[in-house]
């Protein structure tokens, strides 16, 4: 599992996702690895470390003002500038008090944080933007080499509420097909209601 730079662990089972992770983790002998997940130290943000983050921040929020930014977002950066190659980083629910367009770039920076300083990142999420985010990334590394991300190079994981792993396989075109009940269906079956089917 770890052949790849990214891992996205989804389902309704929080508990089977954790497991799951943990579990693939422990297999990890050789690299190191941290979680970032609730906040249990938040550092103090100096100017030296909003400096340090700043670049970045500007590809997440267009006209990025260093008095709102959000600390949750300023970890997951200074922890992921601060890590070794090969070290691995499982960041839990990265979507949290971000919008969706702020959740799609998040993702942008991170896959290209992880390719400057080879690194490998899991995601445990239940966002569809984040998700989202990624097949498009996968499209673009298609059309052109030169951004994005590879689809041999990213995983995604749905744990069933039975615990159950299930490979979503990602096709050309950054397209997903037969996915398991669960699966980000949630605005399909709104709507379906929503139109009378």
């Amino acid at each position: 599992m770890f052949s790849k730079r990214l891992i996205v662990v989804t389902g309704d089972n929080n508990i089977g996702k954790s497991q799951f992770i943990r579990k693939s983790l422990q297999a990890l002998s050789p690299y190191n690895w941290r979680h970032i997940g609730d906040l249990n130290f938040v550092p103090t943000l100096d100017k030296t470390r909003i400096d340090l983050i700043a670049p970045y921040c500007t590809d997440i929020i267009p006209n990025f003002d260093s008095q709102y930014l959000n600390y949750r977002l300023a970890v997951m950066l200074l922890d992921c500038l601060s890590v070794k190659p090969n070290d691995v980083i499982w960041i839990d629910k990265p979507e949290r008090d971000l919008s969706p367009q702020t959740q799609a770039r998040l993702l942008n920076v991170l896959l290209k944080l992880a390719q400057e300083r080879n690194f490998k990142i899991i995601l445990e999420t239940h966002s569809d933007h984040i998700v989202n985010g990624l097949l498009v990334q996968c499209k673009k590394f298609e059309e052109n080499n030169l951004t994005g991300i590879s689809k041999d190079d990213v995983a995604i994981k749905f744990i069933t509420n039975e615990k159950a792993i299930v490979d979503i396989n990602i096709e050309e075109g950054g397209r997903v097909r037969y996915t398991p009940k669960g699966f980000f269906d949630q605005f399909t079956l709104d709507r379906k209601f929503l139109m009378g089917f």
